[in-house]
């Protein structure tokens, strides 16, 4: 197979970025339903001041996950800050390599009664979005309490019946998060069980 070009490789980078962003950005688009990549031209992609960026993104190896780290912490980030800053991909790869460690020890922050803590009551943030928010508790953390109790449904439900931008946001964060993480279910479920057994 022909090695592709530096213009080949920067262009699809370029359709990666804008496939991962709008991902991020726009509730009913889908990166994985796009194959990752969104429809765009060369044409337009040639005339963009910025494509020198996506040919340095091109060139960073795993630059997927780089692109992932900086649109969960920022879901409109600007290519510039993706290639410039390294640092935000290294604190992510951190966090990946203790995630389970990570998710043991933040379910015991999480008030015994763990359950209760997920409802919306008349429009407030329950305990858990409280604890996300206030950067007590991890997105990762989050996504993984979702892949075992499904809480977003409730938490989007109630959210958009009062209007609540923060808890909208946040909600769909943890959604468009979720399809990109890799973890053992079995494992999470595990933990989740011996937390809620702690106090019986």
């Amino acid at each position: 197979m022909e090695e592709m070009t530096d213009t080949e490789k920067s262009y699809e980078a370029y359709r990666r970025y804008l496939a991962m962003k709008m991902h991020f950005t726009n509730p009913t688009y889908s990166f994985h339903k796009t194959h990752g990549l969104a429809k765009a031209s060369i044409k337009a992609f040639q005339k963009r001041k910025d494509k020198y960026f996506f040919y340095k993104l091109s060139h960073i190896p795993d630059y997927m996950e780089h692109m992932l780290a900086h649109f969960v912490k920022n879901p409109k980030t600007w290519v510039k800050t993706i290639v410039d800053d390294k640092s935000v991909h290294e604190e992510w790869k951190g966090r990946m390599r203790r995630a389970q460690y990570l998710f043991e020890e933040e379910l015991n922050l999480i008030p015994d009664g763990i359950v209760a803590q997920f409802i919306v009551n008349k429009g407030q943030h329950p305990p858990a979005l409280k604890l996300l928010l206030g950067g007590h508790v991890s997105l990762e953390t989050m996504v993984y309490l979702d892949i075992v109790g499904n809480f977003t449904d409730h938490w989007m439900k109630e959210f958009k019946v009062v209007d609540d931008f923060t808890g909208v946001q946040t909600t769909q964060l943890i959604l468009d998060y979720k399809p990109f993480m890799t973890v053992n279910v079995d494992n999470l479920k595990k933990s989740f069980r011996k937390r809620m057994n702690r106090n019986k």
